[in-house]
């Protein structure tokens, strides 16, 4: 069973997995991560703040599998109706930095049991392409083509 700290202080040298601010790149890496399969789900997480803790845990977590993070998202909680059901149902996204790692940690990861946290769960993120905002944003298409007003909406927006 992996221990981790229940909450890791966030020192002055600490370091963000993905620094928007001192980046200038935000918007193609979450679109090209997505892309190249290197992001993956991590569910049935605790509750755990602040932003910084979480993103320290996760490189942990995957550091100790040898996995370098490039990004970690903020944590996002679960569906109200899964409030009244047992265990935890927090979850974040992880972009990996190596396509050969995704399988890798997976595996070792995935069902783990972590102290404090229970069996967690990893798996490959959904591509979710067909989503309102990714199509409103990135300008894809769903699957059964855009719906003519979602299209009127996006071309407003382009054109101004």
């Amino acid at each position: 069973m992996l221990s981790l700290t229940d909450a890791i202080p966030v020192q002055s040298n600490y370091k963000p997995t993905f620094d928007r601010y001192a980046r200038n790149d935000a918007s193609t890496h979450f679109q090209q991560t997505a892309d190249q399969g290197l992001r993956l789900y991590v569910g049935s997480l605790p509750r755990i703040e602040p932003q910084a803790a979480a993103d320290a845990q996760m490189q942990e977590l995957f550091g100790s599998e040898g996995v370098e993070l490039t990004a970690v998202s903020k944590m996002i909680s679960p569906h109200p109706s899964k409030a009244s059901e047992p265990g935890n149902h927090y979850y974040c996204f992880v972009d990996l930095a190596n396509a050969d790692d995704v399988e890798r940690a997976i595996e070792a990861l995935n069902g783990r049991e972590v102290e404090g946290w229970g069996a967690i769960r990893v798996n490959k993120a959904k591509n979710n392409q067909d989503r309102k905002v990714n199509r409103e944003q990135f300008g894809y298409q769903s699957r059964n083509g855009p719906k003519p007003d979602e299209v009127d909406v996006w071309r407003r927006r382009q054109e101004s």
